[in-house]
């Protein structure tokens, strides 16, 4: 079977989940990877990884490392959400498409445990990252919307995935010869 017949028999709310974990799944990369979390109007743009100036080019600098104790949760729990959401998001693939895991109990029920650890790091992670600056709440920008985004969406997606049980018809081909 291929792509198309893997879809074609999975459940209507499997289905759902895949397209909901697969919008997530992009704005988790997006999130992860963007370095727009915090922008100033002077031009300081703050993501999980680089500190950058747009008066400059090139003028960016690695975060990781930092001495900041909050700063380096906030990283280490979107690892956390960042990794979860995409092992999620290739369980819900293979639940889907690979015929040895289609269909299977268990694969279902770890891609919807993995979704909800990685709503728990990307909570976590926004939470302490919006804490930190309250006093400014506009400058919080498009990277934190989408790791919020990849936190809501990703716990959808995990809800479905555990209700989503019996998810795949049976398609049996019969060949008649004479």
């Amino acid at each position: 079977m291929g792509v198309r017949d893997g879809f074609a028999t999975t459940g209507i709310i499997v289905k759902i989940a895949f397209v909901i974990v697969f919008i997530s799944t992009f704005c988790n990369w997006l999130a992860f990877t963007t370095n727009s979390w915090y922008r100033k109007d002077t031009g300081i743009y703050l993501g999980l990884w680089r500190l950058c100036s747009a008066n400059a080019i090139g003028a960016c600098y690695p975060t990781d490392g930092s001495a900041n104790t909050k700063y380096g949760v906030v990283q280490a729990f979107s690892i956390i959400g960042f990794l979860s959401q995409n092992a999620g998001f290739l369980l819900i693939l293979l639940y889907m498409f690979r015929n040895n895991y289609r269909g299977n109990t268990e694969v279902r029920v770890a891609s919807a445990i993995l979704l909800i650890l990685s709503m728990i790091g990307w909570l976590i992670a926004v939470a302490i990252f919006g804490a930190e600056h309250t006093d400014e709440p506009e400058c919080l920008h498009y990277s934190y919307a989408l790791a919020v985004c990849a936190c809501g969406l990703g716990l959808f997606g995990g809800i479905l995935m555990f209700i989503g049980g019996g998810g795949h018809r049976h398609v049996q081909t019969v060949v008649v010869t004479q």
